[in-house]
């Protein structure tokens, strides 16, 4: 599968791909096309202050919790799930299913648990706004 790279952050491990070249690389262009539209996309959304949100965990269940921002990156608290290695790069939902942020895990031991965390990245902080613009929920 090809895709091309959109934007990359490697400070807070957020990259985002997009569809090849439909001229240069027209077959590959159709099976990324084939690919994404199998699937629902998860829109973007502005983070609220503070609310409640998702986590993914590792065993692929979802669990509760509470995130919080300052103007800057997402922390969250009372994580059902639990944050551990290996689940950096996991979206964060609002309550309603939107995509706020993702899970940076940085440190830890294999099977440490934590409630809480951060900061993690904000996809409407970190995120380039031409990017946004048309990725944002409307």
């Amino acid at each position: 599968m090809w895709a091309e790279c959109r934007f990359v952050d490697h400070v807070n491990d957020i990259a985002v791909l997009g569809s090849p070249d439909d001229q240069d690389l027209a077959q590959e262009a159709r099976r990324y096309a084939a690919l994404t539209q199998a699937v629902s996309p998860v829109p973007i959304a502005q983070a609220p202050g503070r609310g409640p949100g998702w986590l993914l965990g590792l065993d692929g269940q979802w669990g509760r919790c509470a995130v919080q921002h300052l103007g800057g990156g997402l922390w969250i608290s009372d994580a059902a799930t639990g944050i551990a290695p290996g689940m950096s790069g996991s979206p964060i939902l609002t309550a309603d299913g939107a995509a706020i942020g993702v899970v940076s895990v940085s440190g830890g031991t294999e099977g440490e648990m934590r409630t809480e965390g951060g900061p993690n990245p904000r996809l409407t902080w970190h995120l380039p706004a031409g990017l946004l613009s048309v990725m944002l929920r409307r």
